[in-house]
């Protein structure tokens, strides 16, 4: 996002001074003479022209500020009139690598690419043990929603990404259950929608060649371990996993199946070399977020495709998987559970990149 931020003399929008109410402290400040308060301004755009003293008055221009909500919107009455720039059209040049938990199981997880959109989906093996085929659930919502976002005349980016995971969710033959995160690219303007533990972080370089995350979904779960998921299963395979619980007492651990709508959707403008990374659990259990930085701006200096980079953190982390050093995960057993995990996680691991060029 870029940020304007004005600075001025607010005599008018100080209380008079006066010595009833409040305590002590808040009777001198309102008897203090008017200081000057920073604005900060978030504009509708990601990038707009350089603000210099041509454009804005010597006085209103500044670096870091905070300010209330009732003084952005005054703020705004007094900014000048700025052109909007044009919108860039942008496309992804996209790859991705996935590997299973281990030589000659099954990888339940899936994914697509194209220019405009990208997806993962984090297939719940736990379903083998009534004979379901996992990853054929993660290929189908897959191939639905790609096949609705290519098709799709909405101009809303993150509504576009509901309506293709709620038409691929229900148009589903197979049996399973999976997290999911998709996303679409309409002109700068990119729609996400994410529910479970699959997750995506958008990356962008600063002047200084630092990479900062400019947004990234958070994590929707029950409890530990116990992510939201989108399921299809047959009636009688309901009644046991219910019939099960009860026998284990585990009551309140969440449903066997959200809905699309449970998903967080997401809005966010990008510009020409910004980078996608979307991942299931595999990819962010065991990858610390600096790491994935850190080999993400590797890839940028060396200009590696979307496809490069994602064998890179996939390998990344497949390898971490089977070390003993200190993971995310780790972290979050001691932090949520008992403890009971030491080194990387095993699991099937999905990672999509996806650099945001020109057209």
């Amino acid at each position: 996002m870029t940020f304007l931020t004005f600075q001025w003399e607010q005599d008018w929008m100080r209380a008079k001074p006066s010595t009833r109410g409040g305590n002590a402290r808040q009777r001198a400040r309102r008897s203090q003479p008017p200081r000057c308060r920073i604005l900060q301004v978030r504009a509708r755009f990601g990038s707009l022209p350089e603000v210099t003293e041509d454009v804005l008055p010597a006085r209103l221009v500044e670096e870091f500020s905070s300010a209330t909500c009732m003084q952005r919107r005054r703020a705004y009455a007094l900014l000048p009139q700025v052109k909007e720039p044009e919108e860039e059209e942008v496309e992804l040049d996209a790859g991705g690598c996935s590997f299973g938990k281990a030589k000659g199981q099954l990888n339940a997880d899936s994914f697509f690419h194209s220019a405009h959109s990208v997806g993962a989906a984090d297939g719940v093996s736990q379903w083998l043990r009534f004979g379901i085929n996992c990853r054929a659930f993660s290929d189908e919502l897959m191939q639905g929603c790609q096949d609705h976002l290519l098709s799709s005349t909405c101009d809303c980016p993150k509504r576009q990404c509901l309506e293709a995971l709620t038409a691929s969710f229900h148009e589903v033959q197979s049996f399973g259950s999976a997290t999911v995160v998709i996303a679409t690219l309409i002109r700068q303007h990119l729609g996400i929608a994410a529910l479970g533990d699959a997750a995506l972080m958008l990356l962008r370089w600063g002047a200084d060649d630092l990479a900062f995350v400019v947004c990234q979904t958070t994590e929707q779960q029950y409890r530990f371990n116990v992510p939201y998921q989108l399921a299809h299963v047959p009636q009688e395979i309901k009644e046991r996993v219910a019939r099960a619980r009860r026998i284990k007492g585990k009551k309140g651990t969440g449903k066997l199946s959200n809905v699309p709508e449970d998903a967080e959707l997401m809005q966010v403008v990008v510009q020409p070399g910004d980078l996608l990374i979307l991942g299931t659990d595999g990819l962010f259990d065991n990858l610390w977020q600096h790491e994935i930085m850190d080999l993400a701006t590797k890839g940028r200096r060396s200009a590696a495709s979307g496809q490069e980079l994602a064998n890179t953190l996939a390998q990344a982390a497949k390898d971490q998987s089977e070390s003993s050093k200190r993971s995310p995960f780790e972290v979050a057993c001691e932090r949520f559970s008992d403890g009971w995990h030491k080194g990387g996680k095993v699991d099937d691991i999905t990672a999509v990149c996806a650099w945001v060029v020109p057209s």
